[in-house]
């Protein structure tokens, strides 16, 4: 019995290390990818630097290495990688981004409730993702424009999701 516990603490403490480490990658990446606001103070990210980014530091926090061999086994466990932009989000999967796809609305339960949508399909309803709507002015533990999530498979099957956003603030 002891060693069925041990090994299951020893897991669920991996998986913490795997969840944290993802979550500061997506912050310190999606950072570093904003370069600037345009003339109406809406972030600048250039997504391609956003996703090498990842991509770069998930295989020096988990992997410990940044060579090609790698990067290429991180990007094969990104399962999917959305940017969400104020008109409608990007999706990066196989290698590619999608074009922008528009929000039907600009009401935050139905972005909300799209991009849950758009994730649920992709993992293939295996997995089920629970995004709060919120009230409208606190989007704590939600999503809302500017913002990055990457859904990351560990080789243990264990999935992460992280997620980071750019807060605007009045100079």
């Amino acid at each position: 019995m002891y060693l069925i516990n041990y090994a299951a603490s020893k897991e669920l403490i991996h998986n913490q290390q795997i969840n944290l480490t993802m979550d500061e990658v997506v912050v310190d990446s999606l950072n570093v990818s904003f370069y600037d606001t345009d003339s109406n103070g809406i972030p600048l990210v250039d997504k391609e630097e956003l996703k090498e980014n990842i991509i770069n530091e998930a295989a020096i926090g988990l992997l410990g290495s940044i060579d090609e061999s790698s990067k290429n086994i991180i990007e094969s466990r990104i399962m999917f990688l959305l940017y969400l932009d104020s008109d409608g989000y990007y999706c990066y999967r196989n290698g590619k981004w999608t074009d922008e796809i528009k929000y039907d609305s600009d009401i935050h339960a139905v972005v909300v409730e799209q991009v849950s949508q758009k994730i649920n399909s992709i993992v293939g309803n295996k997995y089920k993702t629970l995004i709060p709507y919120n009230d409208g002015e606190d989007y704590k533990n939600s999503i809302d424009k500017y913002s990055c999530l990457v859904f990351y498979e560990q080789q243990n099957k264990y999935y992460c999701f992280s997620g980071a956003t750019i807060i605007l603030t009045s100079a």
